[in-house]
């Protein structure tokens, strides 16, 4: 099996001055941890199309299983990710009829209600139907912007790869993930397992030889330290896609770390 792994990366000005917490890397890391595929990078970038193309064909070349691009899709000047996007993967924007009839429904929708004085369809919101050729739609059951999988895979590649592309507004993103994207694209992936061992009283730095030797016999556990100063806490937290190497890893510690220490689950 290759190494499974996935990127995010969260476009928008919004998100770089402040103004919004970028709160899907943050549920995304979750969830693809869950699925088997986990995060091991994540980036935020700016509304511009340059950095966008650079930043996508740079994590496209990286041999992810899943690269993730969230937000910019909306209707509005400062929407560029799908232009950049046809750009970075050298495909020419096409205007797709099932996400033109979805973006029409929605608009159907938001005139029934009365929150918009027609429903004639007008060219920003057009462009949200303007998709990279060979991009897959993937429904969007609470909102306006249809989601993408676009195959990124090459030749010979043991494993589909893809990049998939997600509104910013979260609910819009989560309801496309759990929806579209975890049953149809990373369903068989192997759940990572993750174990604590806490400790109430105890000083970081002395588990410095412990954790290392815990690396070194077992390389594919992930070792981390995590001390809660106020608490007078310290947490370490070991995790694999290996249960029965990550249970071994967390024995060791509990059995060996140091004496003042007094570990408890």
């Amino acid at each position: 099996m290759t190494d499974r792994f996935s990127v995010a990366i969260a476009v928008g000005d919004e998100l770089l001055r402040g103004h919004t917490q970028d709160s899907n890397t943050h549920w995304l890391a979750q969830r693809l941890y869950a699925l088997g595929f986990p995060l091991r990078r994540a980036h935020m970038i700016s509304d511009i199309q340059d950095e966008i193309v650079t930043m996508v064909r740079s994590e496209v070349a990286s041999g992810a299983s899943a690269v993730l691009c969230c937000g910019g899709l909306g209707p509005t000047p400062d929407d560029r990710t799908l232009a950049a996007l046809a750009v970075a993967l050298d495909r020419p924007l096409t205007l797709d009829e099932a996400a033109r009839q979805h973006v029409q429904d929605r608009i159907d929708w938001l005139h029934d209600n009365g929150r918009i004085p027609s429903n004639e369809m007008r060219e920003a919101n057009r462009r949200m139907a303007e998709i990279p050729a060979g991009a897959i739609v993937l429904n969007n059951s609470t909102g306006m912007a249809p989601g993408l999988a676009v195959p990124i895979g090459t030749p010979g590649e043991a494993e589909p790869r893809h990049l998939f592309v997600l509104p910013g507004v979260p609910r819009e993103l989560k309801t496309i993930f759990d929806e579209e994207i975890a049953p149809r694209y990373l369903f068989d992936g192997s759940a990572h397992t993750t174990e604590e061992v806490h400790f109430p009283r105890a000083v970081e730095a002395e588990f410095w030889d412990l954790l290392s030797r815990v690396e070194r016999e077992f390389p594919d556990v992930s070792v981390g330290s995590y001390p809660q100063p106020n608490r007078g806490h310290l947490i370490i937290r070991l995790a694999g896609a290996d249960p029965v190497e990550v249970a071994r890893a967390a024995e060791i510690v509990r059995a060996a770390a140091p004496a003042q220490a007094r570990p408890r689950d």
